[in-house]
């Protein structure tokens, strides 16, 4: 939907904390030689996309560190998802009508791309990765596929 080619501005992007300005939220884009690299590596963490517009995200796609700085065993290995309309308030992406949190599979080495389809697709302008347990540090790389307004993004077949 415009991480990894561009189409999501750096400043759509935001992390409840980043390591340093080299590793920001907007370093976290698939296939980028750059890295999403959080200061803490704790349950508290969390990466967001800033879709401008509300769109509906049917997949999510996550790689880990690019290697860089010594950080090729780093990796999330599972994450959870919550979205929003407003920037404030989040629901949580729950687990069959249940009120525990979905977790995703992620990453089990730094390179490959890992691709998992939602349960639901989430319809929002805001969504959070939040990753729930990782190898080495929080250091990720994200796409998230879907649509704009009933079209599919380009490429998503």
């Amino acid at each position: 939907m415009g991480m990894e080619n561009g189409n999501i501005s750096d400043s759509a992007l935001k992390a409840f904390t980043e390591l340093r300005d080299a590793t920001g939220p907007s370093k976290g884009r698939v296939n980028h030689h750059t890295t999403y690299i959080a200061k803490e590596s704790n349950k508290e963490q969390w990466i967001q996309v800033d879709f401008g517009k509300v769109a509906k995200v049917s997949k999510i796609g996550t790689q880990g560190c690019y290697n860089q700085h010594h950080c090729n065993e780093e990796w999330v290995s599972k994450y959870t998802v919550s979205y929003g309309f407003n920037g404030e308030y989040f629901e949580n992406q729950l687990q069959n009508s249940s009120d525990v949190r979905r977790e995703y599979e992620a990453n089990k080495d730094s390179a490959n791309l890992v691709v998992n389809t939602l349960d639901e697709p989430i319809v929002a302008r805001y969504v959070r990765i939040h990753p729930s347990a990782w190898n080495g540090r929080i250091s990720m790389r994200l796409e998230l596929y879907g649509c704009y307004s009933g079209k599919m993004a380009k490429g998503l077949g």
